[in-house]
């Protein structure tokens, strides 16, 4: 699920599956993750390169209901010609909001 909005994109979570996380190959300023169940959310942010490898910027990381967690881009810098993205929760309906600042 993602929406333009004038000087950010957001796209949320809606599962507990791995999620590709869209228009990456744009320079974004920041990523933010909200968690927007009433209960905890553990989020993992990681790339995968052609041969599936997975390297992660955030692995198992807790957030509680109603919090942000904000990443500046040098926080998860990644080569999108080579790498792609993904998200996952740990919520079988997602619970978090992400916002891409530009």
């Amino acid at each position: 699920n993602l929406k333009n909005m004038a000087s950010f994109l957001v796209q949320t979570l809606s599962n507990n599956s791995e999620t590709a996380l869209t228009n990456m190959k744009v320079t974004y300023r920041s990523l933010s993750f909200c968690n927007t169940d009433t209960s905890d959310v553990t989020l993992d942010l990681y790339v995968k390169d052609s041969s599936a490898t997975i390297t992660y910027f955030l692995k198992g990381v807790s957030i509680p209901p109603g919090i942000s967690l904000k990443l500046k881009n040098d926080e998860f810098m990644f080569d999108p010609q080579n790498f792609t993205l993904y998200a996952k929760s740990n919520n079988a309906s997602g619970k978090i909001d992400i916002i891409k600042r530009y």
